[in-house]
């Protein structure tokens, strides 16, 4: 939009000028400026109100300034990554521990580094700063394909998926979801099992220490007429009594909380029509999931009906309050699992 970015081959960093648009002369300070990043959401240029670059900066791989360059008296404090630059310290703040740009390792050990004798505990992106980021410090992200994209490392050590172009907004609105391990693929196969033997709901819930609780089942499906006198099925749903002794279960587990639910979607067919177990919450679980502490949940579902092979329409949703976040076909996050979590 400005211009090439600069060629430390040809120029010297000191000597270093920014691209088409950049005024090198003093003007007006303006109370509101615009952030323009770059794919890592770093803070490239700034302009003011009509325009105007008021500041261009560019990076080197780990977060230092080599090319600071202002027409106004504003700094911006909010630099690579987006992160702020704590001009005492040297040090970009990054909310569970902080990170210097110049020798590019953490200022704090990773708390989870005996888990990881691969990494070293001070090692920022795995030493890859040029496609991913590390908004906060705590998880790992991953996209649809089981690319790392975020270095991270949470204290209940579970792998999230982003499944949106902007990474760094995505995750810190909240749009992504945890990648289930083999334990909950398994139970997951299972429950699907049980629901096409018996076209009955079934859920279990997992903990944020990995815990995964037994198999629950729903009321029994309950059969009307409709205005044509056409039979209409209704799938017997799993009762918040029911929910909440699961949650129970999980709490006793040294005080370890409910990280999401799973419940299943069943198919029907009465020998004259199909319908098929639907890839999306419905009014009843988005009504529960207002009342409920649990950000994603999922429904384990189907995306159309073969009767003879079932497996190939399988789809996984996964929801939150909002709504629908994603759906990923149940084989695609079988394989995603396996290769995350390396089973």
């Amino acid at each position: 939009m400005f211009g090439p970015p600069v060629n430390l081959l040809r120029e010297a960093p000191q000597e270093a000028k920014a691209g088409v648009g950049f005024k090198s002369d003093y003007q007006r300070e303006d109370i509101l400026f615009y952030f323009h990043s770059d794919h890592l959401g770093s803070t490239s240029y700034l302009t003011d109100t009509v325009g105007n670059v008021s500041q261009f900066v560019w990076y080197a791989p780990y977060g230092e300034s080599l090319v600071d360059e202002h027409t106004t008296t504003y700094e911006n404090p909010f630099k690579f990554n987006g992160k702020e630059l704590d001009d005492i310290t040297g040090l970009y703040d990054h909310g569970a521990r902080n990170r210097n740009p110049i020798t590019a390792v953490w200022y704090g050990i990773d708390e989870l580094f005996e888990k990881y004798p691969e990494i070293s505990a001070y090692a920022y992106c795995h030493n890859n700063p040029i496609t991913r980021i590390d908004p906060t410090g705590k998880a790992d992200y991953y996209d649809e394909d089981g690319t790392l994209i975020c270095s991270e490392f949470n204290d209940d050590n579970n792998k999230y998926l982003v499944s949106e172009f902007d990474t760094e907004e995505a995750i810190r609105n909240g749009r992504y979801i945890p990648i289930p391990n083999k334990s909950v693929i398994e139970r997951m196969d299972e429950t699907y099992e049980k629901t096409d033997q018996n076209q009955l709901e079934y859920g279990f819930r997992v903990g944020t220490q990995g815990t995964v609780t037994s198999i629950i089942e729903g009321t029994g499906t309950t059969k009307a007429l409709d205005t044509n006198g056409s039979p209409i099925f209704t799938p017997g749903e799993i009762s918040r009594e029911l929910w909440a002794s699961l949650r129970n279960a999980i709490n006793e587990n040294n005080g370890e909380d409910v990280l999401y639910s799973i419940h299943s979607h069943p198919n029907y067919n009465d020998g004259r029509y199909a319908v098929f177990g639907l890839a999306f919450p419905s009014n009843n679980d988005l009504a529960y999931k207002r009342s409920s502490e649990v950000y994603t949940d999922v429904v384990l579902s189907y995306g159309n009906i073969d009767f003879k092979n079932m497996e190939k329409y399988k789809l996984v949703a996964f929801y939150s309050s909002e709504g629908l976040v994603c759906t990923l076909n149940h084989s695609l996050l079988k394989t995603l699992s396996k290769k995350v979590f390396g089973y």
